[in-house]
């Protein structure tokens, strides 16, 4: 069994409509900081914990809704449920009376030939009351209803605490202090495995006896027996009563209780030759053992439920539950990257029971690359309600090649998108560098507005974007419009349009000319498109410019790195050395060697296959030779690094070419509120 749905309504960061995530063996929770990822977490802790305290409802837990005064906000309500599903009993109805605790009785029928679940929902609600904190009534309730219908008020029963305890929850939270749980004290994980041991009848008595022989060696010390002395002596200065009149200096405990009062675990060996206790360890080296101690448990409990020995002869007298939920959040703090794989791998074993259920939330990259894509799940925030949102990736159905494209391509290729507020997308390392340094013209830090710039490398838009849509993430792309080489000016603006239809725009509106909407054929055929005129030429950008409403910009008429030496040639001349720079351009235009290099330029730019450069200006393919020179000679990073060096923010924002302009303006329109798409 398992939990596979955990159903919110207006709880916490969550909305007053039902947000649905859909939980797997293993869930991992990503997304920004305060997106609703803990706020899941508690959601199970309300239904499951084994602690009444984490159970109980708040006025602090009813979702106030944004521009609310939460002081005015005197009547609410909620419901948090879990939809538990027994795979295993599918069209096995003798299964279902025979394995499955009694308590389970109330699960309700799937699809036909599907699998029986059960429904649990905490419902509670908010009324005015005579203190801030109002009135709040809760209750547990089996729903037994069919998902996707309305569940009246006889199809409500309540949850006995005998039944809800058959599954229970245990959280690590970030910040970790194994010692707590390392104390024989109620509630703690220690506590709870040796309070589960099958201790022998006559342990204290054999204790007892053994703790005199102790007493005796401690006897024979002389300092012992005087203070015995002084002290009965002194005692009987004050109290006369028969009754407690003689104290006694004892050395041991002698019960069982009290010996487990001061368990402790030890480490060795040490620098320094001592014992370490767990106290003493670094921060890295608890927040392990915080694991362990989990993973103990969870091991201890897995061999107590196999245990078929007879009751006094089995090793513990746990009854554990039916299903444990292990919930651990960062599980990445204060811990070595190279200790992730085995953190990751570990949890992972623990949900590989038949018993367990593992939710992990991370901010690390490098525990979603170890992870099953299939198992993410993405929090964001929207900025306009002020709620959580909750998406799945979902993977290519049919071509498993696709699935390992996307998987490449997309999901693993920049975990750091999964924390962002608005991705933006470039063509490669320039964009990586540039952009961010004109972002900061807007007065806005990458970091604090979770602005990510994401190279595609290589890869094909289409994978990254279909990502980000099916998050519901913020984007913008800028890509290079390549006019006259293979492939572009056209061909850019026909694969846009392609992917476009295929995350799910509107195909008729994405291909509506003037005249109507543009035939497959024709469409089929747009990279052929002509720009020999100038008015097909007018029409191509007319193209540009509407694909700008769709989030996607183009570096016009080349790539960002022509773009660049045209408004700030001077800047990038700066770099090139004493007696160096591009032979021939500094020749006579009229010469053969000026014209040998100019021809040498656009070639190199525009590629073997490319146009002869009829669409640019006479400046525009003397620049060629300068572009060949920076960036087809050397690596285009350094010479952007070097030469932003050399432009001030002045200068960066009075000549900034139309292209950024505008992809700024786009990223400001977002970054000041506007997150929808």
């Amino acid at each position: 069994m398992k939990i596979t749905k955990l159903i919110i309504n207006n709880f916490r960061s969550f909305g007053p409509t039902n947000t649905e995530l859909e939980l797997e063996k293993l869930s991992v929770l990503v997304g920004a900081n305060s997106s609703g990822k803990t706020s899941a977490i508690q959601a199970l802790l309300k239904l499951f914990s084994p602690y009444q305290r984490d159970r109980l409802i708040e006025r602090s837990d009813f979702h106030i809704p944004a521009n609310e005064n939460p002081l005015d906000y005197d009547e609410s309500s909620l419901s948090i449920e879990a939809v538990i599903d027994f795979k295993e009993l599918e069209n096995d109805a003798e299964k279902v009376n025979t394995t499955i605790p009694p308590h389970f009785n109330h699960m309700v029928a799937g699809e036909v030939d599907g699998s029986p679940y059960v429904r649990i929902r905490l419902k509670a609600e908010l009324s005015e009351g005579n203190t801030l904190e109002g009135n709040i009534e809760q209750a547990l309730y089996y729903v037994l209803s069919p998902l996707g219908t309305k569940a009246e008020d006889e199809d409500l029963q309540p949850v006995k605490a005998s039944e809800r305890s058959q599954i229970q929850m245990i959280y690590i939270p970030a910040t970790r202090d194994p010692a707590v749980q390392l104390k024989n004290a109620s509630g703690s994980i220690l506590g709870r495995i040796l309070k589960g041991i099958n201790w022998p009848k006559e342990i204290n008595s054999d204790i007892q006896e053994k703790m005199k022989q102790v007493d005796g060696i401690f006897d024979e010390v002389n300092g012992v027996k005087r203070l015995r002395e002084i002290l009965n002596s002194q005692w009987r200065k004050y109290h006369n009563d028969f009754r407690y009149r003689s104290t006694m200096v004892a050395f041991n405990h002698a019960d069982l209780d009290s010996i487990l009062k001061k368990v402790e675990v030890y480490f060795e060996p040490t620098e320094t030759g001592s014992k370490y206790k767990v106290d003493q360890l670094g921060d890295g080296l608890r927040s392990i053992f915080y694991l362990t101690i989990v993973n103990s448990f969870l091991e201890i409990e897995n061999e107590a439920l196999q245990d078929e020995a007879e009751e006094d002869k089995k090793v513990y007298k746990l009854q554990p539950p039916v299903l444990t939920l292990l919930a651990v959040e960062e599980p990445e703090n204060h811990i070595s990257p190279h200790l992730l794989g085995r953190i990751m791998k570990a949890l992972t074993d623990v949900s590989e029971n038949d018993n367990a259920q593992v939710l992990v939330a991370t901010h690390s990259p490098s525990m979603i690359k170890r992870v099953d894509p299939k198992s993410i799940l993405h929090f964001r925030i929207d900025q306009k309600a002020i709620r959580t949102i909750v998406n799945s990736i979902i993977l290519p159905e049919k071509d498993k090649e696709d699935e390992y494209k996307y998987i490449k391509a997309a999901i693993m290729a920049y975990p750091e998108l999964y924390f962002s507020q608005l991705v933006v997308l470039g063509e490669g390392e320039s964009e990586e560098i540039i952009l961010p340094k004109i972002i900061n013209l807007l007065d806005t830090d990458l970091d604090q507005s979770n602005i990510s710039i994401v190279p595609l490398g290589g890869r094909h838009v289409n994978h990254l974007w279909k990502l980000l849509h099916q998050l519901n993430i913020p984007y913008l792309t800028l890509l290079d419009l390549d006019l006259e080489r293979n492939g572009g000016g056209w061909g850019r603006i026909k694969y846009a349009l392609q992917q476009l239809i295929e995350i799910g725009f509107d195909k008729r509106e994405l291909l509506s000319v003037q005249n109507g909407v543009l035939s497959d054929d024709q469409f089929s055929q747009m990279h052929t498109w002509s720009i020999e005129k100038v008015d097909e030429r007018e029409n191509l950008y007319s193209w540009v410019e509407f694909l700008e409403s769709y989030g996607v910009y183009f570096s016009a008429p080349l790539d960002i790195d022509f773009l660049m030496i045209e408004s700030f040639l001077e800047a990038y001349k700066k770099l090139v050395p004493i007696h160096g720079g591009p032979k021939g351009v500094d020749k006579a235009k009229g010469s053969i060697e000026y014209s040998d290099r100019l021809e040498k330029g656009v070639r190199a730019t525009l590629k073997t296959e490319g146009g002869s450069g009829f669409t640019y200006s006479e400046e525009q393919k003397e620049l060629m030779i300068w572009y060949d020179y920076f960036f087809l000679g050397r690596g285009k990073p350094s010479t952007h690094i070097m030469a932003l060096e050399n432009i001030d923010s002045n200068l960066l924002s009075e000549q900034l070419p139309i292209p950024l302009q505008k992809l700024m303006k786009g990223i400001k329109s977002i970054i000041d509120g506007d997150f929808s798409e």
